[in-house]
């Protein structure tokens, strides 16, 4: 739901937008790709971190791997969120 979003000019960075998205999105559980999007996709800034703790808050793990077996939490230590990973 955050691609398609995103793909209309959305910014992973827009937390007002990230929060409407994640009420909407709840009930097909998006939040486990909008939080990776918002980690791979972000730079790990204040407006990024924000939306990764919109969506924590919601309820995205951070500890779901992926395909690959990388959880969001680990892309954000790999790339030196560290906001990142204490809001985590």
């Amino acid at each position: 739901m955050l691609t398609f979003a995103l793909g209309r000019g959305i910014e992973t960075s827009d937390a007002p937008a990230v929060r409407e998205i994640v009420r909407r999105g709840r009930a097909a559980d998006y939040r486990f790709a909008a939080l990776i999007e918002a980690i791979v996709l972000g730079d790990g800034g204040d407006r990024h971190t924000q939306c990764v703790k919109t969506l924590l808050e919601a309820g995205a793990n951070p500890n779901l791997p992926d395909a690959a077996q990388r959880s969001p939490l680990a892309l954000a230590k790999a790339r030196g969120y560290d906001e990142i990973q204490r809001s985590a």
